[in-house]
């Protein structure tokens, strides 16, 4: 808005001020203030992931959390995928890597979970296959 657009609405807003009631004054300007920051959150640029505008949920990316997360380096003991509110990075075996924390923690979480988790034995649940069965095993073929 130019500025001499902005002076004239400023004294149209003067203007209509002064015919209205002081009683009722506080509200219009609460109503006017809520419905002008509304607007502006609507149009500007700042995306704010994660909030519904017409009906649709605003999806979050990767430079959101950016934004949101402090970034931290590690290294990953294993090849995993790792997701936050639907965005995904891949972490590879020994590779350093730096991301926004959630990442980490969703990691650190994962490590913990297994080191939770019973280990089964393998012996009993894992039978041996023996060469030369089934679909490995060559043809044979007797001639008569």
């Amino acid at each position: 808005m130019s500025r001499a657009r902005a002076k004239r609405v400023k004294k149209q807003l003067e203007r209509t001020i002064k015919s209205v009631p002081v009683s009722d004054l506080k509200q219009i300007v609460e109503e006017i203030s809520s419905g002008a920051d509304e607007r502006i959150q609507n149009e500007s640029g700042d995306r704010q992931p994660g909030r519904i505008v017409d009906g649709q949920k605003t999806i979050y990316t990767y430079a959101d959390l950016v934004h949101m997360f402090p970034l931290v380096k590690f290294t990953p003991e294993e090849t995993i995928p790792l997701s936050f509110n639907g965005v995904r990075v891949q972490a590879f075996n020994g590779i350093e890597m730096t991301v926004p924390q959630c990442y980490k923690d969703i990691y650190d979480q994962h490590k913990r979970e297994l080191r939770k988790s019973p280990r089964l034995p393998v012996e009993g649940y894992v039978n041996e296959i023996a060469l030369g069965v089934g679909a490995l095993e060559p043809e044979r073929t007797v001639r008569v």
